[in-house]
């Protein structure tokens, strides 16, 4: 867990909570509060990403940090219960924002929202591996000609050596 993460990520949680709490109730559509939506799932994916298993590299740091007088046990309880009571609170802001958006604009919004960008996420997933994979044709092409031209060189080559060769 990264505490620069998720002090960040709370942040942002409780001002997309603020900001759409200030504006729910004079906005004309769901557009306007859309920056602060975007803020949420920002803020709630900082939580989820510091609370991610610790890497090699942090486990380094950690060591570094606690030689220079500075311990950062993250392993505590205290620690523990800190990064579950702030994905807690992700959540459950998560579900009142839904319910603010539902209430202003109607039943289902919020679920049509989620479904929405999980569509969008699933597409551009999709168009990353379609680039991907015409990428690894490409290269497979280039090297297939790369091995066509080695090919000739070799083959001319040993024609020009032997033709020398004979007329010994």
């Amino acid at each position: 867990m990264v505490v620069a993460e998720t002090l960040a990520g709370i942040s942002l949680v409780k001002a997309a909570v603020s900001g759409i709490a200030q504006i729910i109730g004079s906005s004309e559509d769901v557009g306007e509060i859309s920056g602060f939506i975007d803020q949420m799932f920002k803020g709630a994916k900082q939580l989820r990403d510091a609370d991610k298993p610790v890497t090699r590299a942090e486990k380094i740091g950690s060591f570094i940090q606690s030689k220079l007088g500075k311990p950062k046990d993250e392993t505590s309880l205290g620690a523990v219960a800190q990064a579950h009571i702030d994905r807690l609170y992700a959540d459950e802001a998560l579900n009142n924002m839904g319910k603010m958006i539902n209430q202003r604009f109607g039943f289902g919004t919020w679920e049509n929202i989620l479904v929405e960008q999980a569509e969008l996420v699933r597409e551009k997933n999709k168009e990353a591996i379609e680039r991907k994979q015409l990428r690894e044709a490409h290269h497979q092409k280039l090297f297939e000609i790369g091995i066509g031209i080695i090919a000739l060189f070799v083959g001319v080559g040993g024609i020009i050596f032997y033709i020398n060769w004979v007329r010994r």
